[in-house]
């Protein structure tokens, strides 16, 4: 992993560890995007969301998304949801 120079270092490493550990390897593009995160509050928040997304698009989604709001609801996170 390219090293982190920030005062979250360990959060970033802990939410790769969190997206590899479940998906597997995590493309380049969205390394750089998550290794150039400053926001303490929203990088704890997407280790919940990595923690808890059923899979890798969800969790991109979540990462994409304009709205970042903490609360992790919805048919996306229910595992009991079926999609038809």
């Amino acid at each position: 992993m390219p090293e982190i120079d920030s005062s979250v270092d360990q959060d970033i490493r802990d939410l790769l560890a969190v997206l590899e550990l479940r998906f597997g390897e995590i493309d380049t593009v969205y390394r750089q995007k998550l290794i150039k995160m400053t926001d303490f509050s929203l990088i704890n928040r997407l280790i919940l969301v990595a923690a808890n997304a059923p899979s890798l698009d969800i969790f991109l989604a979540e990462l994409n998304s304009p709205e970042m709001n903490f609360k992790i609801v919805g048919e996306d996170y229910d595992p009991l949801f079926k999609k038809r």
